[in-house]
């Protein structure tokens, strides 16, 4: 999974979730019932085809597309990016790795204050202005995104929460 703006973050452990754009043809299965905020709890996403997150599911972690999983050691509780490491340490090194504990869907322009710190956000505008970065990027919202905000399609702002542990 790629994580470029935020993967020394999910590294950190200091992100638990992401959000990923939900699309018009997904299919879900396995309604988990009501999160505490009326989320709908999902098993997982896909289309008719291919299962694109899977609760359970394992996946590492990516800069970039295109680019090798992150690699890391693991010294007890402690991750550290393997090319920080000497020679001996980084033949221990594995793929930085995560979990997926939950899925849900939600209107990102709704993230709690909560979820913007799960996130790796300082803010909910911090969140907002990535997210239009690479979901909405047009003229209009290059020149003031929250003026227009409330504004623009459901469908470029609908996600699927994905909150995640870091695991070996």
């Amino acid at each position: 999974m790629i994580f470029s703006e935020t993967w020394e973050k999910v590294l950190a452990g200091t992100k638990t979730q992401t959000r990923r754009p939900a699309r018009p043809s997904d299919y879900f299965r396995g309604d988990k019932g009501n999160g505490f905020s009326g989320q709908q709890y999902v098993s997982w996403v896909g289309t008719e085809s291919r299962v694109r997150y899977r609760v359970g599911q394992v996946l590492s972690v990516q800069p970039k597309r295109g680019q090798s999983a992150i690699k890391v050691v693991w010294f007890g509780n402690i991750t550290v990016l393997a090319s920080y490491c000497d020679e001996i340490n980084q033949q221990f090194a594995v793929p930085l790795r995560i979990k997926i504990l939950d899925i849900w869907r939600e209107d990102v322009r709704n993230i709690s204050a909560a979820d913007v710190v799960a996130e790796g956000f300082e803010t909910r505008d911090d969140f907002l202005r990535v997210w239009i970065k690479f979901y909405d990027n047009t003229r209009m919202m290059q020149s003031d995104p929250f003026f227009y905000l409330k504004d623009r399609p459901r469908d470029k702002y609908m996600a699927w929460c994905l909150s995640f542990e870091r695991v070996r």
